[in-house]
């Protein structure tokens, strides 16, 4: 038993797929194919069932899973503490971000980090399913954290948000719209309009209708772009109203900006596993991330 086959077990186990777990590992779905086959050979039992459809653990997977994890682990801080020790963190960081927000904390922690550790190759990546898919790349170990909106959290336990921060949405509409003379309005007063906005899944657009949702209101979403930019855009040509974070996308020069009442909230936390522990050059970043936002001078680490 070896580690990359430890890692192609692993990954295969909490990601319920050959090819998302070859997609993980940067490996030809054979080869992982292959490593698992050995591994199962060796210990003389079924790691896996197989269908055309999905792939299961089983019994002795399940058991297997758990130990696996604490064996990486244990390897992977023990690697960090060598090269610290050797004069210099090394290793990979994959984090998520949203498409149309990157946070300022997390980019002056970046900045900072990226100066003083420049061995350690830093891989940002965004989700096509917002902050829906993020919280689940966390949770699939595809991305040590993430920067992700907080609007759809999962089952309890099974990371953690830890705010960064929070803003209250506001309402654009088109320079000749009927509210265009308006400072604000109210919900209620929307629910024939047509609406652009972002795909489900995505922070702002889950804000928007939780909101709805908890007042009994329905809202039309005719158009979806997976671009804020361009929600702006589209409302500036008249084709609709739209509900937008105002960080997160351009500032909407030449249309009409009003509140909504009540409006919704954008919070952007930063998403921790829970079921294992970050690597050294991840628990620092993430610990940088947080003291950028701290109130109190330093901030909590990150276990």
């Amino acid at each position: 038993m070896d580690l990359r086959q430890l890692e192609s077990f692993v990954a295969v186990g909490e990601t319920g797929s050959f090819t998302r777990a070859a997609q993980r590992l940067h490996l030809v779905q054979s080869g992982l194919s292959t490593s698992i086959r050995a591994l199962e050979r060796e210990l003389g039992v079924e790691l896996f069932t197989r269908t055309t459809r999905r792939v299961d653990l089983t019994d002795a997977g399940r058991m297997l899973l758990a130990d696996a994890r604490h064996i990486l682990e244990s390897v992977e801080q023990a690697r960090g503490a060598v090269q610290g020790a050797a004069g210099g963190m090394r290793g990979t960081v994959r984090f998520g971000i949203m498409h149309s927000l990157t946070a300022p904390e997390l980019l002056d922690a970046l900045a900072v980090f990226h100066r003083e550790r420049p061995q350690v190759r830093l891989l940002p990546r965004t989700h096509a399913a917002g902050s829906a898919g993020l919280v689940q790349g966390v949770l699939d170990n595809e991305l040590d954290f993430a920067v992700a909106a907080s609007a759809a959290e999962p089952a309890l336990g099974q990371v953690e948000f830890v705010p960064l921060r929070s803003e209250r949405m506001i309402l654009v509409c088109p320079q000749d719209h009927q509210l265009a003379a308006r400072k604000q309005v109210r919900l209620a007063e929307l629910t024939d309009e047509p609406f652009v906005d972002v795909p489900a899944g995505w922070g702002s657009r889950a804000s928007a209708d939780r909101l709805f949702a908890s007042l009994g209101l329905a809202r039309r979403v005719e158009i979806e772009v997976g671009d804020v930019a361009t929600v702006v855009d589209l409302v500036r040509a008249g084709l609709g109203i739209a509900l937008i974070a105002p960080s997160s996308a351009p500032s909407p020069i030449g249309i009409p900006v009003l509140r909504p009442l009540p409006a919704p909230n954008f919070d952007v936390s930063l998403v921790l596993p829970t079921t294992r522990k970050l690597g050294p050059a991840a628990r620092d970043l993430a610990t940088a991330v947080l003291a950028r936002v701290s109130s109190r001078p330093g901030a909590d680490a990150v276990r």
